[in-house]
């Protein structure tokens, strides 16, 4: 389960999505963003990305 990260987002609709997701042993939660860059949330912390949303080609 991949959850798409932006700069500026609310930190809640990360951590809600993958602690629901990450519970249910069906998923492997991943963080990413468009270039696989870290983001800044909303309030300024900042938060680490696993892979980026980019498709090669």
């Amino acid at each position: 389960m991949s959850i798409l990260v932006l700069d500026d987002v609310k930190l809640l609709d990360v951590a809600g999505p993958a602690e629901v997701f990450g519970e249910a042993d069906r998923y492997a939660v991943v963080l990413c963003s468009p270039d696989g860059r870290g983001v800044r949330t909303s309030t300024g912390v900042r938060r680490g990305t696993a892979t980026s949303s980019a498709r090669p080609g």
